[in-house]
């Protein structure tokens, strides 16, 4: 947007000519932060920046700085953020431009998978959500596509949500990993064959009344002809929705990621929170890679993390200056496994 020059303004002050507003994270999602770029001309002795807290506002208080002749309405919450090396005319003008930004909100993006340690634990922890009323009637096992699905009828409902993720016990086996399911396999020239697997991290995928659909993924080959149902013979009295943590070794695997960005005006950089990398500590403070009954987080808060979604810090916050003395506060977290 150019203004037109006039013959009249002696440029004393530092003064408007022409500009345009920004939107930096448009394509992000947020169309709310702008940016607002003046294109500014002032007699050579009589330019000065201004102060970071300044904004963007006509009205003749100290920090009310908004360019004479500006093109743009008020906005309190823009504040100066800095401007270019002014330029000499040739005359007794310099031109430069003056920008003032609003603090830009919150935006999370997905940053892909990311190789994080995750904890051992020394005993296995085990939560139970809902139990169906017994056998096929209730919960049912079927062959659709490469997913395993089972239904449950439960008391409440309204305690899930879709996308919330569980283990599936067959509570006939008694012991934790023990699910009795088996799936019917049969490699190119080979015999087909029972095998045992696990329904471990399957997730909800409707809710209809009282009744939870959760569905598995059943990982095998595109070249493999199968099917998921009962074995002849597997005991079967309920099946349980559960969370659970079995004895494990610290390991290092792929999870999925997300990186937060949230910003924050401040003077005092050293006063800014941050947050630090997921870690845990024994009753003496003592960082360890195994969860127990005595560490920060204790192994069930670790299973409760885990039972309902939450992300953990893989890295400590990292602050930088975005524009004038607004900063920067990235985070980025993986999934609890």
């Amino acid at each position: 947007m150019t203004i037109p020059y006039s013959a009249g303004t002696s440029f004393a002050t530092p003064t408007c000519v022409g500009g345009v507003i920004k939107y930096p994270f448009a394509n992000e999602g947020d169309s709310a932060t702008k940016v607002y770029v003046h294109d500014m001309q002032v007699a050579r002795a009589n330019y000065a920046p201004l102060a970071f807290n300044n904004f963007m506002e006509t009205g003749g208080g100290a920090n009310q700085q908004k360019p004479v002749r500006s093109p743009f309405p008020d906005d309190a919450n823009a504040f100066w953020v800095g401007d270019s090396e002014p330029t000499d005319n040739g005359t007794s003008i310099v031109s430069f431009q003056r920008t003032f930004a609003n603090v830009p909100v919150t935006r999370l993006e997905g940053n892909g998978i990311y190789a994080f340690t995750y904890p051992g634990t020394d005993s296995a922890s085990l939560f139970v959500f809902d139990t169906s009323t017994g056998g096929e009637s209730a919960t049912y096992l079927n062959s659709n596509g490469k997913f395993a699905v089972m239904k449950f009828n439960v008391s409440d409902a309204s305690i899930y949500q879709v996308g919330q993720r569980f283990d599936v016990r067959n509570d006939a086996a008694g012991a934790l990993n023990d699910y009795q399911f088996e799936a019917l396999y049969q490699f190119p020239g080979s015999t087909a064959q029972w095998y045992p697997f696990i329904v471990e991290g399957a997730f909800v995928t409707a809710i209809i009344g009282n009744q939870i659909e959760i569905r598995h993924r059943f990982n095998s080959g595109t070249s493999e002809a199968y099917i998921i149902n009962f074995r002849s013979g597997v005991t079967i009295t309920t099946f349980s929705m559960i969370q659970s943590l079995p004895i494990r070794s610290s390991f290092t695997q792929n999870g999925n990621s997300r990186k937060a960005y949230n910003y924050t005006k401040s003077d005092d950089l050293i006063g800014i929170p941050i947050t630090r990398k997921f870690s845990v500590v024994d009753s003496s403070g003592t960082p360890t890679d195994t969860l127990s009954s005595t560490t920060i987080p204790t192994t069930d808060d670790y299973l409760d993390l885990k039972t309902n979604g939450f992300y953990i810090d893989a890295e400590s916050s990292k602050i930088s200056r975005w524009m004038g003395n607004i900063w920067e506060i990235v985070d980025i977290t993986v999934e609890t496994l």
